[in-house]
């Protein structure tokens, strides 16, 4: 076991650290190398349990602005790669921090201040997809868990019932304080609930477009029109990988990958907004 943890000094700054564990105490501090650590701030980190992937945030020059969230894959001989920052899909003109693995590394938790939100932070989360060998885009995590003010951090217990979050909420004690989570729905055979809103349904051409979803062999699983009444498309889909498809007139056609994961069945509903472009 380890504890990796960031230190900001005067002799150091912005640098990420590890300390193991060596006959029952943690030893003395060690600075990560240069793949990780730069001239900038490194502020937060998460290593997978096979110890083969490693997420940091920082905010070094090259990346979208503010902190970002960088990737590095260890190699056959054992080395560390170069960073990977995770691209525009992930990171924003703004900050993206505290990146946080599941236990099968599959789906990786984050704030951010940059992608549109309840307010202040909020804490997204974005899977990761085997076949493209990307991560998918980020969905927010939606009320109760995030707040109109800051919410910085998650981290899950056991089988997922429970879950830690740092955040600031009128009922703390001022500033970022620790809350407990407990989710009420447990994983179930029903399928996940998406609640998808198109803010630009009113604006396209003729009749409300169709959200078609097609699986990984392109075959089609269904087509869905808004709500009369809401104009939100309610979906019902069961763990797995999707390509979700809008073609509306006047917008350009959109494509999208769609993991369906664990966390999606949990939900009474997953909330997701498509912005469509000319």
């Amino acid at each position: 076991d380890s504890i990796f943890f960031y230190i900001d000094h005067v002799d150091e700054y912005g640098d990420i650290y590890l300390s193991p564990k060596e006959v029952g105490v943690f030893g003395d501090p060690r600075r990560l190398g240069d793949q990780i650590n730069s001239s900038s701030i490194e502020s937060a980190c998460s290593i997978s349990e096979d110890r083969k992937t490693f997420l940091f945030s920082s905010n070094r020059d090259g990346g979208f602005g503010g902190l970002d969230i960088y990737m590095v894959k260890k190699l056959p001989t054992g080395d560390w790669g170069e960073p990977l920052n995770l691209g525009p899909d992930i990171n924003s003109e703004f900050s993206e921090d505290f990146p946080t693995l599941s236990g099968d590394g599959k789906t990786m938790y984050f704030c951010s201040n940059g992608i549109p939100g309840m307010g202040g932070y909020d804490l997204f989360f974005s899977t990761w997809d085997e076949q493209s060998n990307v991560w998918t885009k980020p969905q927010n995590l939606g009320y109760p868990i995030n707040t109109p003010f800051d919410d910085k951090t998650i981290s899950f217990v056991g089988d997922g019932a429970r879950a830690y979050v740092t955040s600031i909420r009128s009922e703390g004690q001022g500033d970022l304080d620790i809350f407990e989570l407990t989710f009420n729905r447990k994983i179930t055979d029903s399928p996940a609930i998406f609640l998808i809103n198109i803010p630009q349904v009113a604006e396209v051409e003729g009749s409300a477009p169709e959200i078609v979803i097609k699986n990984s062999l392109d075959e089609k699983i269904g087509s869905y029109k808004p709500n009369r009444i809401t104009a939100r498309y309610i979906l019902a889909l069961y763990p797995g990988k999707y390509f979700l498809e809008v073609d509306a007139k006047g917008f350009r056609p959109y494509t999208e990958s769609l993991v369906v994961n664990n966390y999606h069945s949990r939900q009474e509903q997953n909330v997701k907004v498509i912005e469509l472009e000319r």
